[in-house]
């Protein structure tokens, strides 16, 4: 199967390099083959499941609040900031109706 990685990273937003491509499409030439090789796995008699056993963890935790970041710790992390907000490039055209 071939992936046209010009048609996905224009719809990605992101440019990629020739050197890039050829390592992408490398990549995901060996991903479709390792799904190729599952798809002929014999699952007759496995019960789904919709999550991965973990060893020491029985079901799902509780959602529990995290305390965020330091502000300055972010801010020192990005490009650009001006006070506090990060800067970003605009994409695309801007809709001002």
């Amino acid at each position: 199967m071939q992936v046209d990685l010009e048609f996905l990273s224009h719809l990605a937003r992101i440019r990629l390099t020739e050197e890039e491509t050829v390592l992408i499409q490398e990549d995901l030439r060996s991903t479709l083959q390792s799904i190729r090789l599952l798809k002929e796995v014999d699952l007759r008699g496995v019960e789904p499941t919709f999550r991965l056993a973990v060893p020491g963890q029985a079901g799902l935790r509780e959602d529990a609040p995290l305390p965020c970041l330091p502000q300055e710790s972010v801010l020192s992390n990005v490009p650009a900031s001006d006070g506090p907000y990060i800067l970003v490039p605009r994409e695309g055209p801007l809709d001002n109706s």
